[in-house]
C-alpha cells in the first residue's frame, strides 16, 4: 500500500463538528447584531430629503426606524436664523418639530443630534428647498407628485450588507466543514 500523505493535521469529527457549531454560532451573531450596529436610521420626512415645496411647512417631521431620544432640532434657513419652535413632539418613531414657516426661499437644512435606542449619540440631517408660492404648483402651493417623491436616506443598506457578509461567512464556514469531515472519512478509510 501506497505511503498516504496529508496536506494539514487530520481532525477528528468531534473537533470538526465543534469547529461547525462554533461558525454557526459567529454567524449567527453576525446576523442578530446589525441593529445594534446601525444605529438609528431616517427612513423618512415631511418635506423629504432634497425635495422642494411651493408651501412653508408649520412643522418637520422626521421618521426614524426605531424610537429615538430628540436632543435638538434646529432648521436653518438660507438666511442663517434657527426656524425651529417649541419643544419637538414625539409619538413612537416620529419626531415633529413645529416651525415659523420660512420666509426666506432658499435651502433650508434640518438637523436632529439624537440619541438612538442603543444609546450612542448620533446626528442626521436633510435638507429642503423652499421657493414660496409659484404659478406652476398646485391648488394648494404643493409641487407635482413627480417633484414630491423624495425620501430621506434610508438605513437597510447598512443591514443588507452585514446580513449578505455574514451569510457568505455562514455558507463558508459550512463548506469547510464538510470538506474537512470528507478528509476525515477518506483518511480513516484508508488506514
Amino acid at each position: 500500500m501506497p505511503p498516504h500523505s496529508t496536506s494539514g493535521p487530520c481532525r477528528s469529527p468531534a473537533a470538526v463538528v465543534l469547529l461547525l457549531v462554533a461558525g454557526v454560532l459567529a454567524a449567527s451573531a453576525l446576523l442578530i447584531a446589525p441593529p445594534a450596529w446601525g444605529h438609528a436610521h431616517l427612513v423618512d420626512s415631511e418635506p423629504a430629503d432634497e425635495e422642494t415645496v411651493g408651501e412653508a411647512p408649520e412643522e418637520v417631521s422626521l421618521e426614524f426606524d426605531e424610537v429615538v431620544d430628540p436632543q435638538h432640532i434646529e432648521v436653518v434657513g438660507p438666511d442663517g436664523d434657527d426656524l425651529a419652535t417649541g419643544d419637538p413632539e414625539q409619538e413612537d418613531e416620529v419626531v415633529r418639530q413645529p416651525i415659523h414657516g420660512p420666509t426666506s426661499t432658499g435651502e433650508h437644512v434640518v438637523t436632529i443630534d439624537l440619541v438612538a435606542d442603543d444609546g450612542h449619540e448620533q446626528q442626521e440631517s436633510i435638507v429642503f428647498e423652499y421657493t414660496g408660492a409659484t404659478a406652476g404648483a398646485g391648488e394648494n402651493g404643493d409641487l407635482t407628485a413627480a417633484q414630491d417623491d423624495g425620501t430621506a436616506a434610508g438605513g437597510a443598506l447598512p443591514r443588507v450588507l452585514a446580513i449578505a457578509g455574514g451569510a457568505v461567512v455562514l455558507a463558508l464556514v459550512v463548506t469547510l466543514a464538510i470538506r474537512r469531515l470528507n478528509r476525515a472519512g477518506a483518511h480513516d478509510t484508508s488506514d
